[in-house]
């Protein structure tokens, strides 16, 4: 749930808007988590290896990701699971 408005351009491009603690899509209120909730599920979602590697890889966005993930992991780490993975799609 945003903390703050969303900005009058952003929502009429996203159709999002926020009113009385409430998200709305298209004026219709949706479901939220919590940021505890939605970290959790982005850091499980960061652990389903497979999954990421394939949207990474299908995306072109390996060398951005390490390039962020440095930031935040062990890079050898990530360098390595990047190479072997790279290793097996060829």
């Amino acid at each position: 749930m945003p903390e703050t408005a969303i900005d009058r351009g952003a929502a009429e491009v996203t159709g999002f808007s926020v009113r009385d603690g409430a998200l709305l899509l298209q004026g219709t209120a949706v479901p939220t988590v919590t940021l505890t909730e939605a970290l959790t599920s982005f850091l499980d979602f960061l652990q389903s290896k497979p999954v990421l590697d394939r949207a990474l890889l299908r995306c072109s966005l390996t060398r951005q990701f390490q390039q962020l993930g440095s930031r935040f992991l062990d890079t050898f780490l990530l360098k390595s699971v990047c190479a072997t993975t790279q290793e097996r799609i060829r």
